[in-house]
């Protein structure tokens, strides 16, 4: 189950947050999508039908509250180009988990350069201690290069990111 160290992290993470600013609509709603995120904080699918069900509250609540949450940072929302929501995607960096998000950036760069024909030693020794600090956060490594690969497909598609 390599998706519940991630999502313990952001959990714990939101349950510590002391931003007077969030209402508690606001909180109640990125805990229920914890329940959805894959290992690396996004692609986190649920309908607002379905988070409002599991909180029992108003589906208009949930837009609310995911309107207040992109606008304070906490929430990412990417969109298909006819404007309807793709996923939701975590702000990391605002969570205090901003040490995955560097990460992750380090991944991708190693990864693009792969796809480009060349790594340099630099690059290589960046991505083993990035993979190291991942497997100690109990995040398997294949999942974020499968978010790599999902990101380079939906932009090929003509997702906007």
């Amino acid at each position: 189950m390599a998706e519940l160290p991630s999502a313990w992290k952001i959990f714990n993470a939101i349950c510590g947050l002391t931003d007077a600013d969030l209402t508690e609509s606001e909180v109640a709603v990125l805990l229920a999508l914890c329940r959805f995120t894959d290992p690396g904080g996004g692609n986190i699918y649920p309908k607002q039908r379905t988070v409002a069900a599991i909180l029992h509250i108003a589906v208009r609540t949930v837009t609310t509250a995911i309107s207040g949450l992109r606008r304070k940072g906490y929430l990412e929302v990417e969109y298909h180009q006819q404007g309807t929501v793709v996923h939701y995607k975590f702000c990391l960096a605002k969570l205090g988990l901003d040490s995955l998000v560097e990460i992750k950036k380090t991944m991708f760069q190693y990864l693009e350069a792969m796809d480009k024909g060349g790594v340099s030693d630099q690059l290589r020794e960046a991505c083993e201690q990035a993979i190291s600090q991942l497997q100690q956060l109990g995040i398997d490594p294949r999942e974020i290069e499968k978010e790599y690969d999902a990101l380079n497909a939906r932009e090929r598609e003509g997702v906007k990111i």
